[in-house]
């Protein structure tokens, strides 16, 4: 097995110990389970990081129409901490959540159009969608497109704390707390109405770079996340079980 190296290690040492294999398809990770882990310093402790729930690609607006180098150039930012092995770089990155404000990082704000909570029935074009200083969408998902993914993904979903500490001679090791939440019984209006409440955003991370030979080279990631003290928000039950004890 070779060594992890980065920032969500965690997770992958979790998901290799449960033989799951790295994919982006949009189906459980675990015997019907989604599985989410967290780093902490200390067990029982919140995380001080959100949740990334799902990290599906805009299907609509400029996005779409143009390619995500061309948005990142046109909506993003240049590093804060460049990297020199990639000078140049741009990212697009920053919370946008539905509050009618642009992000500062970017000017998008962020809408729900054809939709709104408490409607039974959606618009038939609703969508989720970031929309620029003229009125245009730069970047938008469908419900269509979101919300088998958000069924099928999060049906049942479990939540786990880690912790690390570094060996001297095998590097990062992770050890994971038997005390679980689970999450059971969403819906995609749960997520919308978390969205329109602010406790779902959108906090992207995808990023563009000059190459020597002229082109550009890419990194998307679209990340809808939550803070863990407003997961329960999202599920008819959530509860905490210890594992030892089952």
């Amino acid at each position: 097995m070779n060594p992890c190296e980065g920032p969500r290690c965690g997770g992958h040492t979790l998901e290799a110990q449960l033989g799951i294999l790295a994919n982006g398809r949009a189906e459980p990770d675990f015997a019907g389970w989604e599985i989410k882990q967290h780093s902490v310093v200390e067990w029982g402790r919140s995380p001080k990081s959100p949740v990334t729930l799902m990290t599906p690609e805009p299907n609509i607006g400029e996005y779409k129409t143009q390619g995500m180098i061309w948005f990142v150039r046109r909506y993003g930012h240049l590093a804060k901490n460049p990297n020199p092995k990639k000078p140049g770089g741009m990212h697009f990155s920053g919370q946008h959540k539905v509050s009618g404000s642009p992000a500062k990082s970017t000017g998008l704000r962020m809408e729900i159009i054809g939709y709104e909570p408490g409607m039974k029935v959606p618009e038939l074009d609703a969508m989720i969608a970031l929309v620029n200083s003229a009125g245009e969408i730069a970047a938008g998902w469908s419900f269509s497109g979101l919300v088998e993914h958000w069924q099928r993904k999060h049906a049942q979903a479990a939540y786990l704390s880690s912790k690390k500490r570094v060996d001297a001679q095998f590097g990062d090791q992770f050890a994971y707390d038997s005390k679980v939440k689970l999450g059971t019984g969403t819906d995609f209006f749960k997520f919308l109405d978390a969205l329109a409440r602010q406790d779902v955003f959108l906090d992207p991370g995808g990023s563009a770079w000059p190459t020597t030979d002229g082109s550009w080279e890419k990194h998307a990631r679209s990340q809808f996340r939550i803070r863990h003290r407003r997961l329960g928000s999202l599920y008819e039950k959530y509860e905490e079980v210890d594992l030892l004890s089952v």
